[in-house]
């Protein structure tokens, strides 16, 4: 259309099917243990890659065909991701356990200039599959690992919107998902309601109590 090679897209009355958004599968505590387990066992040299992904959420796209070296700076802990899925740039804050796991894969990358430069394709799957397989973790997928990063910092206090910048969301409408993984927030929120009503109802008693002591 741009080009004047056509005047209308006959696409635009195909109705696009609606994301599932919905899903939030994370990893309970005694599923990473096993699955750990077996990574330490079977696939050692991969430990460090689930840790990255478990303390960062990236996407898999920006751990292993994004990141480089050049664009993680240890010393004021933080990672860049030239273009992310929004097509602008973002960056990652990096805890102790994802700088741990920075240090490992340094040590294993050589000369290789990506940080993660030996998980393309089958390779990848494989190895994943079957430390799925052997922990017996049921339906759960490497994009799981965002889920479980994100629900953890919900369920550890963390608010909605700071998730949103640590996830690299676009809009707020997405981290949303995860709102409900905080009862205690909410709880707090509702009790706040009954502070405020005994303080009222202090202020209202008040001026009674010194009219009949009057």
């Amino acid at each position: 259309m741009k080009n004047g090679k056509v005047t209308f897209n006959p696409g635009q009355k195909v109705d696009m099917r609606k994301e599932n958004n919905e899903r939030v599968r994370w990893l309970e505590e005694e599923e990473e243990v096993a699955l750990r387990a077996v990574i330490q066992e079977r696939f050692p040299e991969r430990e460090p890659e689930f840790d990255l992904a478990l303390h960062t959420g990236m996407r898999w796209s920006e751990q292993y065909r994004k990141l480089r070296w050049e664009n993680v700076n240890v010393k004021l802990r933080f990672l860049t991701i030239p273009r992310s899925k929004s097509g602008k740039l973002r960056r990652v804050q990096l805890n102790k356990e994802a700088l741990a796991a920075l240090e490992k894969l340094r040590g294993l990358a050589g000369t290789e200039d990506l940080v993660c430069p030996k998980a393309y394709g089958r390779e990848h799957r494989n190895w994943w599959k079957a430390a799925l397989k052997e922990s017996m973790v049921r339906d759960f997928h490497w994009h799981d690992i965002r889920h479980t990063f994100a629900s953890r910092l919900v369920m550890g206090g963390v608010d909605i919107y700071t998730v949103k910048e640590l996830m690299g969301h676009a809009v707020i409408s997405v981290t949303q998902r995860y709102a409900r993984l905080a009862p205690a927030r909410l709880q707090s929120a509702v009790d706040t309601l009954v502070v405020s009503a005994s303080v009222a109802k202090s202020v209202a008693v008040a001026p009674a109590v010194s009219a009949r002591i009057q």
